[in-house]
């Protein structure tokens, strides 16, 4: 997969690379990106018509130890998103203010598993996400922070589904639980 690569999916939808082993697209390579393998991830921008959707794996927005802050560099070229998924399961190292206020996401989605080692996701993450505004999204409970604000955090207890028509409106679903649907902006 090539930096600014596009791959279609078909009716007008296509995923396009904007950011891969410590560069972003437009960008410099990060210095001491090579530090850490997490730092080395490739980030995915998918469209469908009006809808925005990023997925950048361990990606993250502090410098901190090993890890640089790829976010705020990546944020400047991705712009507004809808929907996301939370970078490096919700660590402390992810989802920077200046990501956060860019891309402006009305939903997070944490992929982080119970009893997890790491303690994901952290509650200065969730904090965050809260701040900005997100209706989050976890797959599991995991063992990290928790949120506090009573209807902004769903526990998926599974998979989370995401659905779009592309042009006015998405939505969430979650096992056992009432879609909610939000509006493409």
């Amino acid at each position: 997969l090539k930096l600014g690569q596009e791959i279609s999916l078909g009716s007008g939808a296509f995923l396009k690379c904007v950011a891969r082993n410590g560069t972003v697209k437009g960008k410099k390579t990060i210095a001491h990106s090579a530090e850490n393998e997490n730092n080395l991830c490739v980030a995915l921008l998918l469209v469908h018509k009006r809808f925005r959707y990023l997925t950048a794996g361990d990606c993250g927005g502090k410098r901190s130890g090993v890890y640089v802050d790829i976010e705020t560099p990546l944020s400047g070229v991705i712009g507004r998103v809808n929907a996301m998924k939370v970078n490096h399961h919700g660590s402390a190292s992810s989802s920077n203010e200046t990501f956060l206020s860019k891309l402006s996401p009305a939903v997070a989605l944490i992929q982080v598993g119970n009893n997890n080692k790491h303690k994901h996701p952290s509650q200065s993450t969730l904090n965050r996400l809260v701040k900005a505004k997100c209706a989050i999204y976890q797959t599991e409970k995991g063992c990290g922070g928790k949120v506090s604000k009573p209807g902004c955090c769903t526990i998926a207890r599974g998979a989370v589904k995401l659905t779009t028509d592309g042009l006015s409106k998405f939505s969430v679903t979650c096992i056992g639980k009432p879609a909610r649907v939000f509006a493409i902006k």
